[in-house]
């Protein structure tokens, strides 16, 4: 069992047809820009921490590197990791499959709180379902596509879950399983890396500047 497994176990499980936990960041690995937004945590942490040394520059009593770079975690690295992480965008969920209908659970994080979302679809509601496996999607997870009028949807799936089993399952209300062959563009569009760089390295000159300008 892996460490989100483990975090996320269900410790009364309900009745299901079937169940399972979306692989660990999957949206932000479709993406494959996991390194652009840990550069943006850093300079976020960085820029924070390069402010509160300014301040100290022209303060009557200046706290240290340490208090600077502590206190730049919580007001630059949190929120941006924050936005890049924990956003219901980005998040993997718990999924089970009951009494025709397929049902997704996430917890997400704000600027303002945390919530809960169950989405709920009917299985006759998509037709046909998308299934990416994991040698096409070339990750280590298969993704199920699911298309509506307005809108699409994905859904991760482990490679531990019996795909027999949810085809049977995706079918038993009409509707038809077909293999994918790519996943919609707003679902693999990255962040930046070159944005990113650019982000790590202005924060960087502030940090030595005002560094220079606090213990100089």
């Amino acid at each position: 069992m892996g460490i989100w497994e483990l975090l996320t176990k269900d410790l009364m499980p309900s009745r299901a047809d079937l169940r399972w936990k979306e692989p660990w960041l999957y949206r932000i690995r479709l993406r494959g820009d996991l390194v652009a937004r840990l550069m943006f945590v850093t300079s976020g942490w960085m820029a924070a921490t390069a402010g509160l040394l300014a301040l100290f520059s022209v303060s009557e009593k200046p706290g240290g590197l340490d208090v600077a770079v502590g206190l730049g975690a919580a007001a630059g690295l949190g929120p941006v990791a924050l936005t890049l992480f924990f956003t219901k965008h980005v998040v993997s969920g718990q999924v089970r499959i009951i009494d025709g209908v397929i049902e997704r659970k996430t917890q997400y994080t704000g600027w303002t709180g945390h919530w809960t979302k169950t989405a709920r679809w009917d299985l006759d509601a998509v037709d046909p379902y998308r299934l990416l496996v994991a040698d096409r999607a070339t990750r280590p997870f298969h993704v199920l596509v699911l298309e509506f009028d307005d809108r699409c949807e994905l859904i991760g799936v482990p490679q531990h879950v019996d795909l027999k089993k949810l085809a049977d399952l995706l079918c038993s209300c009409g509707s038809r399983v077909v293999s994918a062959e790519a996943i919609a563009p707003q679902f693999v569009k990255s962040v930046s890396l070159a944005f990113a760089m650019t982000a790590v390295g202005g924060s960087g000159v502030l940090l030595v500047a005002a560094a220079m300008a606090a213990f100089g």
